[in-house]
């Protein structure tokens, strides 16, 4: 993420509790001060039979002017803070969803998407659809997916890092990651929570050295919580609570997430495997499906989008 965000892109595909997650995205475009642009995506109509295509033209143009229309309701809907006045504009495109609004982003240089978990349903409230856990991996700009169960302001913050790794890409999607949740922190009056997932904990071994492994488990744990707390060193003048879980990447943050309240998860993910012990491709996306909060995923600095 930017050191500072200028434009932000809502995203509208009809999910439940949009007008909610509309809302938020508003009141944090005053925040930081940024403009909004409110994005819908219709079906792309076309033909090879050059006698309907005048019709199927006028077909066009009634989706996007129907669209629009609906856009304009939901626009009208924002409960606007006369002291954060935000600029917003509106578009409607024909085509494929989530191409569509990335291309949109990477050409009209957008800091952030923001957009409502896609459910339709009440049963579903909880599920990230197709649409969100594709913006995630390819949308090259952070991608924000608002849970509408969530409290309207966030008051907890947890960004999941991977400290034991020292390769420039690595270091270099910390950084962002840290940037991102101390951003966001900070604009939201939130605290911010840091935490890495050891996923093999050595005491829990079974063996005749089940003394060693734990005392070599428990210097392990300590030795991750000084580079949590080095990574943390001098980023802000919030106070960071460092975490190190144990188990599995998606459940150990799940759980953490409902025990601790968390209304925003800040992750890593990249579209491809290749880098041992963060927050990437599928680990990314079983996550998401697995915690009950909002999710903002952020890609290494300078990566590009393989959809375009």
């Amino acid at each position: 993420m930017a050191s500072k965000i200028r434009k932000i892109l809502f995203y509208c595909d009809g999910a439940r509790g949009e007008l909610n997650a509309l809302n938020r995205a508003h009141t944090f475009a005053g925040t930081v001060g940024a403009e909004l642009l409110v994005m819908g995506v219709v079906q792309e109509v076309s033909t090879s039979d050059v006698r309907l295509r005048k019709s199927i033209s006028q077909i066009q143009k009634t989706l996007i002017h129907d669209r629009g229309i609906e856009l304009d309701g939901l626009i009208a809907g924002i409960k606007a803070d006369k002291a954060k006045r935000v600029s917003i504009k509106k578009l409607v495109v024909p085509g494929k969803d989530y191409l569509e609004v990335i291309r949109q982003a990477t050409s009209g240089k957008t800091d952030l998407i923001i957009k409502s978990v896609n459910s339709k349903t009440a049963i579903s409230n909880a599920i990230f659809g197709n649409t969100d856990i594709r913006l995630m991996h390819f949308s090259p700009c952070p991608v924000m997916v608002l849970k509408p169960s969530r409290r309207g302001s966030m008051k907890s913050v947890a960004v999941a890092v991977d400290p034991t790794m020292e390769s420039v890409e690595v270091a270099n999607l910390n950084s962002r990651l840290l940037e991102t949740g101390v951003y966001v922190s900070e604009a939201e009056g939130a605290e911010l929570h840091l935490l890495h997932v050891l996923e093999h904990p050595l005491e829990e071994e079974k063996s005749a050295n089940k003394d060693a492994y734990m005392k070599l488990g428990k210097s392990l744990k300590a030795d991750l919580e000084r580079r949590l707390e080095k990574l943390a060193e001098d980023i802000s003048n919030l106070k960071v609570v460092d975490h190190v879980l144990k188990g599995k990447p998606d459940s150990a943050i799940a759980k953490f997430v409902a025990k601790n309240d968390i209304d925003l998860l800040v992750m890593g993910s990249v579209a491809r495997s290749g880098l041992p012990g963060l927050l990437v491709g599928n680990t990314a996306e079983r996550i998401v499906s697995q915690v009950d909060c909002s999710v903002l995923v952020v890609k290494p600095d300078g990566w590009k989008t393989p959809v375009l």
